[in-house]
This record gives C-alpha cells, sequence and structure tokens, in this order.
C-alpha cells in the first residue's frame, strides 16, 4: 500500500469517539429527554386544569341566580364555591341618600 494509498483510507474510516464523550452526550440527551417528558406532563396536567375551569365557568355563568348569601354566611363565600355565581338581590333605591363624587386617582 502506498503513503497515497493509505492516507485516503484513514479518511474514509470513520472515526470513533471516545468513551468519555459517549457517556457525556448520553447524560445530556437523558436531561434533555427528562425536561421534555416533565414539561410535556405539566401542559396535559394544566390543560385538564383549563378545561375544569372553563366547564365550571361555563355552569355557573349560564345557572339560574340564586339568592344573595346573608350576611351571617358572608365568612364562609369563597371563589371556590361562588365564583361567577349570579345573585338576586331586591331592595328599594334611596334617592335622598345618594351623593355626588368625583373620582380621584394619584394623577389627579
Amino acid at each position: 500500500m502506498t503513503m497515497r494509498q493509505q492516507g485516503s483510507a484513514d479518511l474514509a474510516a470513520p472515526r470513533r469517539r471516545s468513551a468519555g464523550l459517549r457517556l457525556v452526550l448520553l447524560v445530556i440527551g437523558s436531561l434533555l429527554f427528562a425536561g421534555f417528558f416533565a414539561l410535556g406532563t405539566w401542559q396535559v396536567q394544566r390543560l385538564q386544569w383549563k378545561l375544569a375551569l372553563i366547564e365550571r365557568v361555563n355552569e355557573r355563568v349560564h345557572a339560574a341566580p340564586v339568592d344573595a348569601p346573608a350576611v351571617a354566611d358572608w365568612p364562609q363565600v369563597s371563589a371556590e364555591r361562588d365564583e361567577y355565581r349570579h345573585v338576586r338581590l331586591s331592595g328599594v333605591y334611596a334617592l335622598d341618600a345618594t351623593a355626588r363624587v368625583q373620582a380621584s386617582t394619584e394623577l389627579g
């Protein structure tokens, strides 16, 4: 074999990666896989939560109004139970007790 043939044979032969490089690539690949798997799992859980939220809001928005809770029941009112719930109120408008006010903010 001549020197020229030996040089071209070296170029054609694939180089083997060292065991250390293979280990590093395996660790990086495993970490990426675990990270993407965790993100995918989180997205599926978030989707389930979002669908349940949409269902709860639709159910409460389209439900018939209920009587407003009495003052004694106010401590039991919570966002989980009463969010988006329509309530029914009745009363008398006290025109003589009205006052004109002007909104003011920090900007004037």
